[in-house]
């Protein structure tokens, strides 16, 4: 379930909090940690999850303009979310 508090976002599952729109150093670390280790000229990505985007907007931030990045999403409202309300 995706809602909004006092202009944040916040995805919870089954009550527990997975993650918030206030919080996202580590999705971004861990795609700047991968891609550091990738030696390719255009490199093929794949984001397992999509969430809130952010580990997405990090590998398209560091990767060249060549590489073929892709998302799997096992839940297509978080799809919905992103285009929309995100």
């Amino acid at each position: 379930m995706l809602y909004e508090r006092d202009g944040a976002y916040f995805i919870r599952v089954n009550g527990l909090e997975l993650m918030t729109s206030r919080a996202h150093g580590s999705e971004e670390d861990l795609a700047r940690l991968a891609l550091a280790k990738v030696r390719r000229k255009k490199p093929k990505v794949l984001v397992g999850g999509l969430g809130m985007g952010f580990t997405l907007r990090a590998v398209l931030d560091a990767v060249p303009e060549q590489s073929k990045v892709m998302v799997a999403e096992i839940l297509p409202s978080v799809v919905v979310w992103n285009r929309k309300e995100l």
